[in-house]
């Protein structure tokens, strides 16, 4: 009896301990979820917030590039892309001088080039023409520089950014504050050619 006994007692300790192995067992699982649960909770925040900050920044880039390449600069990549056949239009507003000679007012010269620019960014987006940017009183736009546009005959492209630029040549005057409006010249020029596209 006294043999039968210790295997009881022994079995008893034995469950105890494995009972024990398991309750520590699925305390550190919890443990290591609730863990992993808080870390990935505190990312998905972190990446909330990243994607929260860089809003302002994207707009301010759609502004200023074109809108396939903005994620590609926020990623810090550098863009050097090669591109077989495009056509440049190169937009100078010709009385922009005399304009700001006549008035002698930054501010109003600013609103001058910025509603010229609306205006042309109007047109463009109209016939799909990529603006490319705006270095003073000049506006940079083209055809063939996006990858969708790499499978479109060139002819095509050719004809929207043609139509483009006859319709911005035919703008006399812009808008700017309060209504008043102001006369306008344009001259322009193209080139078609291989390029980088670069950023």
């Amino acid at each position: 009896m006294n043999w039968a006994n210790r295997r009881k007692k022994r079995q008893n300790n034995d469950m105890m301990l494995h009972m024990g192995l398991l309750i520590l067992a699925l305390g550190i699982g919890y443990s290591r979820k609730f863990s992993l649960e808080k870390s990935m909770r505190k990312q998905f925040v972190g990446q909330l917030r990243q994607r929260q900050a860089m809003a302002p920044l994207y707009l301010m880039f759609k502004e200023m590039v074109p809108e396939y390449v903005i994620p590609r600069m926020l990623n810090k990549e550098v863009i050097a892309d090669p591109r077989g056949t495009v056509t440049v239009l190169f937009v100078l507003i010709d009385n922009f001088g005399d304009y700001t000679r006549e008035k002698q007012n930054p501010q109003s010269s600013l609103k001058f080039l910025n509603a010229c620019f609306d205006k042309m960014d109007t047109i463009c987006a109209k016939y799909k023409v990529t603006k490319i940017e705006t270095v003073q009183e000049e506006y940079v736009a083209c055809v063939g520089v996006t990858m969708e546009e790499q499978s479109i005959d060139h002819k095509v492209l050719l004809s929207k950014l043609l139509k483009a630029a006859a319709e911005i040549l035919a703008v006399k005057e812009v808008e700017v504050e309060g209504g008043q409006k102001v006369a306008v010249s344009f001259k322009m020029g193209m080139h078609t050619g291989s390029i980088v596209a670069g950023v």
